[in-house]
């Protein structure tokens, strides 16, 4: 009697093995599906931050260019500039 109820919870410890197994595969598909889009994310949020030093580089290159006329500008108005 004693054998049959241990091979009975034997086979259910087996059981529960083989789905803790399959769980863990899963889990570990996920994990790098998540991976995978957090890589991506990364990528873009860098994206992101390039796209904006250069708008402000850009930006900057515009005032200056700005500057300058007016200031060449002020230099003709006083006949200083040819």
């Amino acid at each position: 009697m004693e054998l049959a109820e241990l091979s009975q919870e034997r086979d259910a410890l087996a059981g529960q093995l083989a789905a803790a197994k399959e769980r863990l595969r899963e889990l570990d598909g996920r994990l790098q599906i998540t991976d995978l889009e957090a890589a991506r994310l990364k990528e873009f949020l860098a994206l992101q931050e390039i796209q904006k030093e250069r708008d402000e580089a850009i930006e900057k290159a515009t005032q200056a260019e700005d500057r300058i006329r007016e200031l060449t500008l002020q230099l003709h108005r006083a006949g200083i500039w040819p």
